[in-house]
């Protein structure tokens, strides 16, 4: 068996866990439940530290794909975190669409226009020596008046 990551790193605590006789996996369901168990937590973990950085589509695509690893959370609970990670502009639109389950909030959130998808370009400062040195054209200073 091939295992990298934190799976590799799983399967050497549970090793040392049964060297102790205090877990015993000595059959594939028992190993299931035991990888289950342990991927339920990572998905939590993940929950966590999942908002919207970038755009509500990809937040929306991350938020589904940890839901799919957490099943036993009430669907008011998966509301609330969706909506809590949310930028406040998205969170707003949402709470003004009266969203009350997680499939409509994401079907709205992704319908958003993503108006922070992009990053902003800085403004450009315009040299004063590139445009006459602010002086009109012909050479005269303007007027101070």
């Amino acid at each position: 068996m091939y295992l990298v990551g934190d799976a590799k790193l799983w399967w050497r605590k549970k090793n040392v866990e049964i060297e102790d006789g205090s877990c015993i996996i000595n059959t594939w369901e028992i190993l299931k439940h035991e990888l289950k168990k342990n991927t339920v937590f990572n998905a939590r973990k993940a929950l966590l530290e999942c908002k919207h950085t970038r755009s509500v589509r990809e937040y929306c695509q991350a938020f589904s794909a940890l839901m799919l690893n957490i099943s036993d959370m009430s669907a008011v609970n998966r509301l609330f975190f969706f909506m809590e990670r949310l930028k406040p502009w998205a969170r707003t639109e949402l709470n003004r669409c009266w969203v009350n389950n997680l499939n409509k909030a994401i079907i709205a959130a992704v319908s958003l226009s993503d108006y922070n998808a992009e990053p902003q370009r800085p403004l450009q400062r315009v040299n004063p020596s590139r445009t006459n040195g602010g002086k009109k054209p012909g050479g005269q200073a303007p007027n101070q008046s």
